[in-house]
């Protein structure tokens, strides 16, 4: 299987799609997955690790220039498309090993988000459902013609923390207009947070989960 490191709990990946997490910048695979055994039973859960080694220790998809004020100027374009061609390649021999034809849904974090959403994008075949923790939607990693038919069978939860100091809460609003715009299945809560998920986000998180 793909070389990407992963935490995993079992569960029923014949007939439940697998919950596959993706952390953000500087973080590992046991952040989110330390909430997994609060996720509904039934559910197949794996947790990434990003390929990238920071020195101030953890990991990351790609680098990013803090300094930047505009999304689109902020990351590394290429690795971050080359970590996206990883999840997808993950995701494949995933289901291969497995021998099942379930799709995944993506919980993604901060930069984890952002590779949901370009994952999604570009092999809605792939994923079930988006849910899009704390990010934005970053096009430059988007493919150039969007697979629609495929896309509009999927449905995107987003959330975002109104006093989020990483990534503002306009970047996430922009997403959702996108989404919007191309007519997706989605919702999208706010809360009064800054850059992560409070109690009643993670409990809206789990209610989503179980009406799936």
């Amino acid at each position: 299987m793909s070389d990407l490191i992963f935490n995993e709990r079992p569960g029923d990946v014949l007939n439940r799609p697998t919950i596959l997490m993706l952390h953000g910048y500087g973080s590992h695979e046991n952040d989110l997955f330390s909430f997994a055994d609060e996720l509904p039973e039934g559910f197949p859960v794996v947790s990434l690790r990003a390929p990238h080694r920071l020195p101030f220790g953890g990991f990351c998809w790609y680098q990013i220039n803090f300094e930047a004020t505009d999304p689109n100027l902020r990351s590394d374009d290429q690795a971050a498309a080359e970590s996206r061609e990883a999840i997808i390649a993950f995701i494949e021999d995933y289901r291969k090993k497995h021998q099942t034809d379930q799709p995944v849904i993506l919980m993604g974090f901060s930069q984890g988000c952002i590779l949901s959403y370009a994952v999604a994008f570009t092999r809605p075949d792939l994923v079930h459902s988006v849910m899009a923790l704390s990010g934005y939607l970053h096009t430059p990693i988007l493919p150039d013609t969007m697979p629609h038919e495929a896309l509009r069978k999927l449905h995107f939860f987003v959330a975002h923390g109104t006093e989020d100091p990483v990534l503002p809460v306009e970047w996430a609003r922009k997403s959702v207009e996108f989404l919007e715009k191309n007519q997706l299945s989605h919702e999208y809560r706010e809360y009064p947070v800054g850059h992560g998920i409070d109690a009643n986000g993670f409990r809206d998180l789990k209610s989503y989960l179980q009406g799936l």
